[in-house]
């Protein structure tokens, strides 16, 4: 088959509203601390997408984890429950405090915590779990915090993927004790780097906050540090671009990008050998950051899915590696492994939903659904012809 070149959008996509922003802060000699302006627009602006009250905005994804972590007192000998698909950092926060990870599977539909596998794994150690919304699709919400009722364990809602998605009309990441967001360059809402934490209460809030904050006992302290800290606060530089982000996120990006995924989901479904992610009917809104196509091995062979992958590489069409299963990372190829980490203590449960999904699936980035319809349709007689090459 000849290459064939498309025209999707590029990303990031910026404007005047981040390039004024930016200006507008470097004037204002502004450019961190209580006087920020954009600071305080990102904390209103997010919550209020989200349906929050409580929450602020930080350096990284990865920390947003880590200071609901602190917050919720986890520590040496306390197991935390996290899905086998899923970048490092859900578990490399986890072992940072100190604690246990327990690796469980995925559901083969939604990709999301396997809530069978959640219930088998809970032991009286275990103090929370971190479940994440994988590319957008939210775990079954209203069962899961049923489990974690039922047992007395803490909720943190790992949103990297998922800003905007809605459960029954209420937010993603306002569920649990905590929701942790990402704004790195990749996610569907960027400052390059960046990331914010959703609290339940202002008491969660607050802990949560000191620990990014230098350890301090309070948002008026100066030299009153009562908690080891680090320093993870954002800039107001990435503030300016990230309050214009989420306000064109919020006004057409998440509209036009469902609109494609409902199109492609109806061509690409109705290939046999070809599944699509899942999403469940108790979605009210849905954030669509990657668009993972599963291709069956025993339709199309067993080299398909890796051919038609180094194909799109070729043809310029954007795609990401899928996630390895946790359990297969090299960290923990001997979890008792000293050298390594002394206090390390990690249970790796069999995880064959993850590792099918990871050896079978070709994950298009999100500016694929943000493309005009001729360049998604297009696409879709190429995949076809892939398929049958």
């Amino acid at each position: 088959m000849e290459s064939k070149k498309f025209n999707f959008v590029n990303w990031p996509i910026y404007g005047d509203e981040e390039i004024n922003s930016l200006k507008e802060v470097l004037e204002s000699g502004f450019w961190a601390g209580s006087r920020a302006k954009y600071i305080k627009e990102v904390r209103k602006n997010f919550l209020d997408m989200q349906h929050g009250e409580y929450g602020f905005a930080v350096a990284n994804g990865t920390v947003s984890i880590e200071s609901a972590l602190k917050a919720l007192d986890i520590s040496f000998g306390d197991e935390v429950i996290v899905p086998a698909l899923t970048f490092y950092s859900t578990v490399s926060a986890v072992i940072r405090m100190n604690a246990d990870p327990v690796i469980i599977d995925v559901d083969k539909d939604d990709f999301c915590m396997d809530l069978d596998e959640l219930e088998k794994a809970i032991t009286p150690k275990t103090k929370a779990v971190i479940v994440v919304h994988l590319a957008g699709a939210m775990c079954d919400m209203d069962r899961l915090m049923g489990i974690a009722s039922e047992h007395g364990i803490a909720v943190i809602e790992d949103c990297a993927h998922a800003h905007g998605s809605e459960w029954k009309g209420k937010g993603a990441g306002t569920f649990g004790e905590f929701g942790s967001f990402s704004f790195q360059h990749s996610k569907l809402i960027s400052s390059g780097e960046g990331g914010f934490v959703i609290a339940k209460t202002q008491e969660l809030e607050d802990k949560a906050w000191n620990y990014v904050n230098c350890g301090r006992e309070s948002r008026t302290s100066v030299y009153g540090h009562s908690t080891v800290g680090t320093n993870n606060r954002m800039s107001d530089f990435q503030a300016a671009v990230l309050n214009a982000q989420i306000l064109r996120y919020k006004n057409h990006q998440q509209e036009i990008r469902e609109n494609n995924y409902k199109y492609l989901t109806e061509e690409l479904s109705a290939i046999k050998g070809i599944k699509v992610q899942k999403y469940n009917e108790n979605m009210t809104k849905k954030a669509f950051y990657n668009y993972v196509i599963m291709i069956d091995p025993e339709v199309y062979g067993n080299e398909k899915c890796a051919y038609i992958f180094n194909k799109f590489h070729e043809d310029d069409v954007p795609t990401g590696l899928p996630y390895p299963p946790l359990t297969d990372l090299k960290i923990f190829d001997d979890y008792k492994n000293k050298n390594e980490i002394p206090y390390l203590n990690v249970t790796l449960n069999d995880t064959p939903n993850a590792r099918y999904i990871s050896e079978n699936s070709i994950w298009l980035h999100h500016r694929v659904l943000l493309s005009d319809r001729s360049e998604v349709e297009k696409f879709v007689v190429y995949f076809k012809e892939l398929l049958n090459e």
